[in-house]
């Protein structure tokens, strides 16, 4: 079993545990988390819902004989045409971190979740002590968390919808 990590984001705890839950004797099977969460740390520190498919934490199940790796793909969007990949909703297993050098990547969270969370992610003491003291109130933010929101969904539904209906 191999898995996508970038080197500034982070997993649950349980996150091993849940990939090796999947595992039942397949020779090839891509396990896609959906749902996890997102974390800016500066300028401001915001932590919200995010989903995504065919997201940079994927895991692959597959043989030890002429294993390929996660990074058989090489990039995780291209996971859309592989048929043996199950995508699992409700489990929020990542967590994408949103900083000053992400070149692409933007906050794009939603919903009020407990900073409390974010203890799961074990993160560095000193870092989650300052999400703690200093996670903005989502009230703040409501217009773009709701076009987040619908935008996430929307986007979601839809890749999930047309994988049932042409895989």
């Amino acid at each position: 079993m191999t898995t996508r990590l970038d080197n500034d984001d982070s997993l649950h705890q349980d996150f091993v545990k849940e990939v090796q839950n999947q595992f039942s004797e397949q020779s090839f099977m891509a396990i896609d988390f959906v749902d996890g969460y997102t974390l800016q740390v500066a300028p401001r520190v915001r932590l919200g819902l995010h989903s995504h498919v065919h997201n940079p934490f994927m895991s692959l199940i597959e043989k030890s004989k002429d294993f390929k790796t996660i990074w058989y793909q090489e990039r995780h969007g291209y996971w859309s045409g592989v048929k043996e990949l199950t995508p699992i909703r409700g489990k929020r297993m990542w967590m994408s971190i949103i900083h000053f050098e992400n070149k692409v990547n933007e906050y794009k969270g939603y919903g009020n979740v407990p900073k409390e969370r974010v203890e799961d992610f074990n993160l560095h003491p000193a870092a989650l002590e300052d999400v703690i003291a200093n996670v903005e109130d989502p009230k703040v933010s409501r217009k773009s968390a709701l076009k987040h929101k619908i935008k996430t969904n929307w986007k979601v539904n839809f890749k999930l919808m047309k994988r049932a209906l042409f895989s």
